[in-house]
């Protein structure tokens, strides 16, 4: 028969051993700041042929966007969609939609983009969900920006809530000049 402390102390041991056993086989969370991105190869809406975002490494910055033809903040931010495009195109940058929304038809969602001259690649992330929740992304619009090694520079709004600063202009200039993003993470809102 156990003493009152060699019980306590066994529980304790027993309630810590249970823990770590199940923060070990728990699923990782989203990808960190720094951490390569190895995204999953998605269906192009458009083309309706597979996109491997790896097959951007070495060549250029990415940035993904998660968009929703629903929600009255991703119309909002189609015209900043548009001014990344026109400013950072020629740079090497390449901009790629991102339809998470398993509530929408990809024609809907596509019909939109080019309704506002948005001729980007729009990958199909419906199903299970797979890219989001790599990255953590919960709201649209939200933007990541991978560079050329592949690794999340950048997570989460345009910029702060309709004003500056412009958080994804500031890190895509900051990438391309070989600088380290100053505010790598913000809160996406959507």
């Amino acid at each position: 028969m156990l003493n009152r402390r060699a019980y306590i102390g066994l529980a304790a041991g027993l309630t810590g051993a249970l823990a770590l056993g199940l923060n070990a086989s728990a699923k990782r969370g989203p990808l960190k700041i720094g951490e390569v991105v190895k995204a999953p190869v998605l269906r192009d809406i458009a083309s309706d042929k597979p996109l491997d975002l790896a097959s951007y490494k070495g060549k250029k910055v990415v940035v993904g966007i998660f968009v929703q033809k629903n929600c009255g903040t991703t119309w909002k931010y189609y015209g900043k969609m548009g001014e990344i495009i026109a400013k950072f195109k020629a740079k090497g940058v390449e901009v790629v939609g991102i339809h998470s929304s398993q509530g929408e038809t990809d024609d809907m969602m596509l019909s939109d983009l080019q309704s506002k001259n948005l001729n980007i690649p729009l990958l199909d992330d419906k199903k299970d969900q797979a890219l989001m929740k790599l990255v953590g992304a919960n709201c649209t619009p939200t933007f990541v920006v991978i560079d050329k090694d592949s690794k999340l520079r950048y997570f989460g709004s345009y910029d702060k809530y309709g004003s500056a600063p412009n958080y994804v202009p500031d890190a895509l200039n900051a990438i391309l000049a070989g600088k380290p993003v100053k505010m790598a993470q913000t809160r996406a809102f959507g």
